[in-house]
């Protein structure tokens, strides 16, 4: 438990820490604290009172530490927010000062989990959650590829392929950029493994498999600064900096998806805030003490995106972080009855949702998807 939150170690290295680490713990204790109770005199006389304040111990030591560390991440609140707010709408500013709902079920922000299964190249069609028929016409194949803030997408994506009349899949993992070349530096080795297999499988199998006429590629800001755990790095040893490396991966990346569909858009990073929204309102009187301001200064990462945009034509780069920060750059993490983030790393699933059509107005604005298909034509008018 102690090892969890502190170090990053690979299973074998996890053993070998823990077995050690606990044998001389249990030494510890049974020298220091477990044979002079047992030996004690005093406390031999007084068993009873011995045993429940053993108990009692170890219940309060369950409830106030084991439960953090499993968890890994410490349970402290967001100060009261000290952000100037009062440029806002006056309706917004009133309701900054309601006070958050004290009961809500976090499991209903999360996408269907039948939904984001991940397909391998053994099984293409599982890959494709929506296929719209139309006789004497084919459909518009349309891709989203990326880690878990892809994965949120992916109901209101399934959603408007039924409304907009096109053909849907999906290939993500969690914690998986769409860069062939990076890796998250991440504690899990297991995630970063199926990510470099999984994604193996999305360039060399299953995207010519599928024939996608427009792909979507977003992952979560990984750029140094712009979120508390973990970015990306190079899958393998480089003298590069993390800049260069990411603009080669993504030129690289883009080489190949435009040999496999018409265009490519990319969805930027979102401003998420460096604690969790969700937990935030979970210990505070008014939403106004967890709103956050957002950087308003693209990362590096944004800026390589934009200029893959400008120099190819068939790329398309979305700034869309006015979809989840309305009144950017303050961000409100409770707006409308609806909790805006499922915590620190995504949104929620049913914010994005009630706000389907936004997000389609912002990706059809994005480069004309009419050019490609008459029935997003219709659609889009």
């Amino acid at each position: 438990m102690l090892s969890k939150p502190v170090l990053s170690l690979s299973p074998a290295q996890l053993a070998l820490f823990s077995t050690i680490g606990a044998t001389a713990l249990s030494a510890l204790s049974y020298e220091l604290i477990e044979t002079p109770i047992r030996i004690s005199k005093q406390l031999h006389r007084i068993p009873r009172v011995v045993i429940a304040a053993g108990l009692g111990f170890s219940v309060l030591m369950a409830t106030l530490l084991v439960r953090p560390l499993l968890d890994g991440t410490p349970k402290v609140r967001q100060s009261v927010s000290t952000i100037n707010t009062s440029g806002l709408p006056t309706d917004v500013q009133a309701l900054l000062s309601a006070a958050p709902p004290q009961t809500f079920d976090m499991k209903s922000a999360m996408p269907a989990a039948e939904l984001i299964q991940p397909c391998s190249a053994t099984d293409p069609p599982k890959c494709t959650l929506y296929t719209h028929k139309e006789k004497g016409s084919t459909p518009h194949h349309v891709v989203l590829m990326g880690d878990s803030n892809a994965e949120m997408l992916i109901p209101t994506f399934v959603k408007l392929a039924r409304e907009k009349q096109f053909t849907f899949s999906a290939l993500t993992r969690s914690g998986c950029p769409w860069q062939p070349g990076l890796v998250w530096m991440a504690r899990d080795e297991t995630l970063v493994t199926r990510c470099k297999k999984s994604r193996a499988e999305w360039y060399s199998t299953l995207l010519p498999a599928l024939k996608p006429d427009v792909i979507i590629v977003t992952n979560v800001s990984r750029d140094p600064g712009s979120r508390p755990d973990a970015f990306y790095v190079s899958e393998t040893p480089t003298q590069d900096d993390l800049s260069t490396v990411v603009a080669q991966r993504t030129s690289e990346a883009l080489d190949a998806l435009l040999k496999l569909a018409s265009r490519v858009t990319i969805l930027e990073p979102l401003p998420f805030a460096s604690f969790d929204p969700a937990q935030c309102l979970s210990g505070v009187s008014a939403i106004s003490s967890c709103v956050y301001e957002a950087n308003t200064t693209p990362f590096p990462t944004e800026l390589i995106y934009r200029s893959e945009a400008k120099t190819r034509a068939n790329v398309f780069s979305v700034d869309y972080d006015t979809f989840a920060c309305p009144y950017l750059p303050i961000c409100i993490p409770y707006l409308n009855q609806q909790f805006v983030f499922r915590n620190q790393f995504h949104l929620s699933e049913l914010w994005i949702a009630a706000h389907q059509e936004k997000l389609w107005n912002i990706l059809n604005g994005s480069g004309k998807w009419s050019q490609y298909s008459p029935a997003l034509e219709n659609s889009a008018q």
